[in-house]
């Protein structure tokens, strides 16, 4: 069977086609076949460093997808708990798990548990972030923890009085935390609204402040620098620093109880709701993708309730469901079951015919970068502009200085691409369209962005470049920067190979692995 047709008969419950859009019902479907969901509640969706795949589950554990095999991992195999709710990696990429049975820390194929008599406040683990300076948080049953050392420790957050005190549990769970472009800490709470830490003191903000709600189920920092918090029942707020906006249902939300808000690449946030699938907000409008009450997966009725968003490193949206995993296929959300489908492979079938060079740093065409080295692998045609690899590459920088933050990735860049312009620019003066890098942090030590400027390799006009790049510790004084540059958009097939082409560089040379 064709992927065209298995991802038309495995659409997802919640899928916004266009008959969705105009009020004409969708026919509805049963899948067929014997193939059953990867879980019936996927809450949680990660890839980690090496392109893997986690799936936390609600009562299932773990399941793992490798590119070829999917399996699970379970409380017998040392895993903490069987409901995973949330999962980060940290700088040594060890991968940690919030479970309902405490932490769970993963290192070369061992589990390493933290629960109570390691100084968590309770079992009930809901939240989980890695900060800026590798720092591990947990949120859990009762209040906040965070790991000193081998221990967790207690983190207190101030109490606030509201108005008509609602929560599910106890306004002593946190559901949600973030770290925000000016490294503030957030913390969503159950029934007390939202805080504020700046690493010397708190600010609270509740319904009184203009808050949608004080049940604060997720929050999200976007790329302009808002926080956008999303309520139980009242819908989601945008806070821009100064004043909140709410967005309900009335403005486009699907429904007002809002689970989950993620921001894709492409500047679009998704938001989650509970009972009527999700919607997309590109900045003007909603788009929703909505449940046909009618479609049965596996023959069991379909659910709508939407745990999860992830972008994965190819671009390809995923979606954690009451009702199993999905990744997004245009406009249609394709069931993905035990026996999949995955997402189709990149159209480059490999890296044979791509073109590769390494050399020391600083070059001749940039001698104020710092010493060390780079390797390179370039798609077919990355000097043709009539070509799909038309300014398609990647590489890795190794070089000597410590770990860069998003500003010294960026004036790495522009130095960088300065030089290397006006190398192949010769006579000609490029001068009047200068080298501009904006990045956005997308995760721990990775960006995506943009790149300006003038194309001195064929056409010597002014280009809009993708940007991507992350970066690595190798030690104390020596570090990694990896970067992919095309001029195709985000969603590309050309984007895997150059992850693709990331990771070979990296398992050939050893000094640029951290």
């Amino acid at each position: 069977m064709s992927f065209a047709v298995v991802a038309a008969v495995l659409m997802c419950s919640m899928c916004a086609c266009a008959a969705a859009q105009d009020g004409r019902r969708t026919v509805p479907m049963v899948l067929l076949g014997s193939d059953e969901p990867i879980s019936a509640y996927v809450r949680e969706v990660f890839q980690d460093r090496d392109g893997v795949y986690w799936f936390g589950t609600n009562g299932d554990g773990l399941a793992r997808y490798d590119g070829a095999e999917l399996t699970y991992i379970t409380v017998k195999d040392g895993l903490g708990g069987s409901a995973i709710r949330g999962i980060v990696q940290d700088d040594d990429g060890a991968l940690w798990f919030a479970t309902d049975g405490g932490v769970s820390r993963y290192a070369g194929g061992v589990f390493r548990n933290y629960t109570v008599d390691d100084g968590l406040s309770a079992g009930d683990v809901w939240s989980i972030m890695c900060d800026r300076n590798g720092t591990i948080w947990v949120g859990t049953h009762e209040g906040v923890c965070r790991l000193v050392g081998e221990r967790f420790a207690a983190f207190s957050l101030p109490r606030v009085e509201v108005d008509d005190p609602e929560s599910r549990f106890s306004p002593r769970v946190v559901f949600a935390m973030i770290e925000d472009g000016e490294g503030n800490l957030w913390f969503g709470t159950d029934g007390e609204g939202v805080h504020r830490y700046d690493g010397a003191a708190f600010a609270s903000f509740t319904a009184a402040d203009g808050l949608a709600g004080n049940m604060v189920r997720s929050l999200c920092a976007d790329r302009n620098g808002n926080i956008w918090i999303g309520t139980e029942g009242g819908g989601a707020s945008r806070y821009d620093g100064a004043t909140f906006t709410t967005f309900t249902e009335a403005n486009g939300l699907s429904n007002d109880r809002v689970f989950e808000i993620y921001e894709d690449r492409a500047g679009n946030l998704w938001f989650s709701t509970l009972g009527a699938g999700a919607c997309r907000y590109d900045g003007e409008s909603f788009r929703a993708f909505r449940e046909d009450p009618e479609l049965l997966i596996s023959g069991r009725p379909a659910h709508s309730h939407v745990q999860e968003f992830f972008q994965d490193r190819d671009g390809v949206m995923w979606f954690g469901c009451s009702g199993g995993l999905f990744f997004l296929d245009g406009d249609a959300l394709v069931h993905v079951t035990k026996a999949g489908p995955w997402p189709e492979k990149p159209r480059f079938a490999s890296l044979e015919n791509w073109l590769s060079e390494t050399f020391e740093l600083p070059p001749g065409f940039a001698p104020d970068m710092p010493s060390g080295s780079e390797s390179l692998r370039f798609a077919p045609g990355w000097r043709t502009p009539e070509a799909e690899g038309f300014w398609s590459y990647a590489f890795v920088m190794t070089i000597d200085e410590a770990e860069p933050d998003m500003d010294r990735v960026e004036s790495l860049l522009e130095t960088y691409y300065t030089g290397l312009m006006s190398a192949f620019a010769g006579d000609r003066d490029i001068s009047a369209v200068p080298v501009r890098v904006e990045l956005e942090r997308i995760g721990d030590g990775r960006y995506a962005g943009e790149m300006h400027l003038v194309d001195a390799f064929a056409t010597f006009e002014p280009k809009v470049l993708r940007v991507m790049a992350d970066t690595a510790r190798v030690s104390e004084a020596r570090s990694s920067v990896a970067v992919r540059v095309s001029a195709q958009p985000d969603g590309h097939a050309i984007w895997r190979m150059l992850e693709a082409a990331i990771r070979e560089i990296r398992a050939k040379d050893d000094t640029a692995t951290p």
